[in-house]
């Protein structure tokens, strides 16, 4: 990338030709007459100094704006002559690219550009290891400090991820950084985006200055409902989620549930709520904590229906955020094995996981089927063998699966005391099978329903070979995967792993956020012999 200005010539066409590459000229936009220029002279820690010139003759009154995620940040006005400077705060706004506004008196946009603001106000993470050099299935021992900008240290949330280097594409690499200031707010793959926040790049601030005049015009649109959200810095995804009550019959005076439960798969953390007179209430974080996948059960003899606001509904469906990765590369049976990967020996193209039997998603709704199973069935089997038999009232319950005698229907009306009389067409076989409820039917049939709250943080699998059996081979690529790593007051934190038998060299990357969205991270390298 590369920039350079120059004025261009009334009534002249220019093209751009690429040398060493044929038929590569790209033509300009037509030549105006006249017009104002807005360039960006200086982007400070404190302020953005901008530039504007006019060809106009007639001074005319234009505003600047400042703005993130749809926030207005900063402003500025003036009378524009021939030349404006203009000068913009933005000591206390926060990181992260921002659009700067060219208005006219009318408020009609007249120029725009991207910018970065303080690129360098990251979080700042600092690693040390107990060892130069590891050997395998040694313990590594880190400790991991965090401080704001100025050295200052401060609790942080981490997550900390260790594989060998030969799995690791380093020109593509995401980060916290960089995926969420540049590539979920730009369009377009970003070739290398942890250049742009690499304090080792000299040139990093003005590339990432030239990566903000690739993007060109956004597109706007005025309306009263947008410009009254920003007014008010209304939050697009709020913190809690509402849920309704709805009944379903007309008749009755209930309009709500008189109590409501709330609990996970194991009837812990059992939460009970108390609807509102509208017949709703609020899943407030303290709620959400309730478990992953969690069931809110309603009390009443009245059907309501339950309705659990979504918040990603408000989210525009254009949006493209690109959260997968860009390429991932199959495995051809036939084709060369690609040498970085040899040291892991052969490996497996699919593997397909299959199960027995009918099973849910949660425990709990296995322990609901089977109640269900026996909820309101009044299936038998009598004295006699005899499935249902009229004559015994009363037996054993049935087992799934096995098969039994069973009188027809016009048999069973005409006795009801033994002995029964009857010829093999008065009976038949049948496989008993107990009724099987979905998912959905179950949570009708017991007045509940599924959501789902906050992600808990899971468990990998790590080796302990303080007390694990070394002589068992461990080929592990990635060693470590700690994804909630809490420093304390004093931005500290240790945290320990194991290496396998790959011997080469390990990356590991340590990113997280602070409790006022100050975003850092780290790579560490260190060998394995």
């Amino acid at each position: 990338m590369g920039a350079f200005t120059f004025v261009p010539e009334r009534n002249v066409r220019y093209t751009i030709r690429l040398e060493g590459h044929k038929d590569s000229s790209y033509d300009f936009p037509p030549v105006k007459d006249s017009g104002i220029v807005m360039q960006l002279v200086k982007n400070a820690t404190d302020s953005l100094t901008l530039k504007l010139i006019s060809s106009f003759s007639i001074p005319q009154p234009v505003m600047i704006r400042l703005q993130s995620r749809g926030i207005m940040l900063a402003g500025a006005a003036g009378l524009l002559k021939d030349s404006l400077i203009l000068r913009l705060p933005i000591a206390d706004v926060p990181q992260g690219l921002a659009e700067i506004t060219l208005f006219d008196s009318q408020l009609q946009p007249l120029a725009e550009r991207l910018v970065f603001l303080h690129p360098d106000r990251n979080m700042r993470i600092r690693v040390k290891t107990d060892k130069e050099r590891y050997q395998s299935k040694e313990k590594v021992t880190l400790r991991i400090t965090t401080t704001d900008p100025q050295g200052k240290p401060i609790p942080a949330v981490l997550s900390l991820r260790v594989r060998d280097v030969l799995m690791t594409d380093e020109t593509n690499a995401r980060d916290i950084v960089n995926y969420y200031q540049l590539s979920t707010q730009l369009r377009g793959r970003i070739h290398d985006p942890g250049y742009y926040f690499d304090s080792s790049n000299a040139d990093r601030h003005e590339a990432l200055d030239l990566l903000m005049l690739t993007q060109g015009w956004r597109r706007y649109v005025w309306n009263e409902e947008a410009l009254k959200a920003i007014s008010a810095h209304q939050r697009i995804l709020p913190d809690s989620l509402k849920v309704n009550f709805i009944a379903t019959r007309k008749a009755g005076k209930e309009y709500a549930p008189a109590s409501i439960m709330l609990f996970n798969h194991d009837k812990r953390n059992m939460r009970p709520v108390v609807p509102g007179a509208d017949g709703s209430f609020r899943l407030t974080p303290d709620y959400l904590f309730t478990g992953t996948r969690f069931f809110i059960k309603y009390f009443s003899e009245q059907e309501f229906k339950v309705k659990v606001e979504d918040p990603f509904n408000v989210i525009p469906s254009g949006s493209t955020l690109q959260c997968m990765p860009e390429e991932l590369r199959p495995i051809v049976p036939g084709q060369a094995a690609d040498t970085a990967f040899l040291q892991y020996g052969k490996r497996l193209q699919e593997v397909i996981i299959t199960g027995k039997g009918r099973g849910f998603g949660d425990k709990y709704l296995g322990y609901l089927d089977s109640i269900a199973k026996y909820e309101g069935n009044f299936d038998y089997v009598g004295q006699c063998g005899i499935l249902n038999c009229p004559a015994c009232h009363s037996g054993s319950k049935p087992v799934e699966g096995r098969v039994y005698t069973e009188f027809k229907e016009e048999i069973k009306s005409k006795h009801a005391t033994h002995p029964i009389p009857f010829t093999a067409n008065d009976v038949r076989r049948v496989t008993y099978q107990y009724p099987k409820y979905t998912e959905e039917e179950l949570m009708t049939k017991f007045k509940m329903i599924i959501t789902k709250g906050y992600f808990q943080g899971r468990e990998y699998y790590e080796p302990d070979y303080d007390r694990e059996d070394k002589q068992l081979p461990d080929a592990r690529n990635v060693i470590a995967w700690k994804p909630v790593i809490v420093t304390d007051k004093q931005g500290q934190a240790t945290v320990s792993f194991y290496t396998s038998d790959i011997k080469g060299r390990f990356a590991g990357i340590v990113e997280g956020v602070d409790g006022y969205g100050l975003m850092g991270q780290l790579n560490l390298y260190f060998p394995c012999r």
